[in-house]
């Protein structure tokens, strides 16, 4: 199975991102993270080239650091202005990561913590679009300098795992498959038999972006639409 190429639309502004990017950025991350461990990058300290799409509509360029957990990015404009932004004011940013020599995507969801009855606007990375929007996957981090991933499974509740559905809800994914049947409640059977027919593991990043993908080509566009 191949993973759909996917464009990631925010606005006036659209970042396009292959089924190779996702590959290439899904096996660099493991990778690094596995490599470099205390010494990767701390994105709070440092600073990276990039561009944010503001809630407005205006696109902003230059040097940025972004808190995750708290969802303040501070921008470095080419005349050493400095901005700091919330999560209310930003759709959407994007920066080269010279660790992982890739661009990396984030966007502003809305967010409904465990536990409350209402929704905040939340920095998430993109790991994998779902075409034609159906279902994505984002990830949160905590902390970039410990281990997160090794070259087999999720190992630190550091990375944290979310599914991005059209209605706009946001729920965290636990990594076992309870909770994937939870979250993804169509085509049960279909899913299950994928499942066990390629061995695929749902505490497996590259299978979970699998199992995701083929569970969007079984829903049909038209009722997605019309929901």
């Amino acid at each position: 199975m191949t993973i759909y190429s996917q464009k990631l639309k925010m606005n006036k502004l659209i970042f396009k991102f292959s089924s190779f990017q996702i590959t290439k950025f899904i096996c660099l991350v493991l990778f690094s993270f596995n490599s470099f461990g205390q010494n990767f990058i701390n994105d709070k300290n440092e600073w990276f080239d990039g561009k944010i799409m503001l809630e407005r509509g205006d696109t902003l360029m230059g040097k940025m650091q972004y808190e995750m957990q708290t969802s303040i990015l501070k921008l470095q404009t080419y005349n050493n202005t400095i901005k700091t932004y919330s999560a209310r004011q930003i759709d959407a940013f994007d920066f080269f990561d010279p660790v992982l020599k890739e661009h990396r995507y984030f966007r502003t969801l809305m967010y409904t913590p465990k536990g409350k009855d209402y929704s905040t606007p939340s920095f998430f990375g993109l790991i994998y679009e779902g075409k034609n929007n159906k279902v994505s996957i984002y990830y949160k981090e905590n902390l970039r300098n410990v281990y997160l991933w090794n070259t087999k499974t999720l190992v630190n509740d550091d990375l944290e795992i979310y599914f991005a559905f059209p209605d706009g809800s946001v729920k965290r994914f636990r990594r076992h498959t309870n909770s994937l049947f939870d979250l993804l409640t169509e085509n049960q059977g279909d899913m299950k038999s994928f499942i066990e027919a390629k061995y695929l593991k749902t505490e497996i990043l590259m299978d979970m972006v699998k199992i995701v993908d083929y569970y969007n080509s079984l829903l049909p566009d038209e009722l997605l639409e019309e929901k």
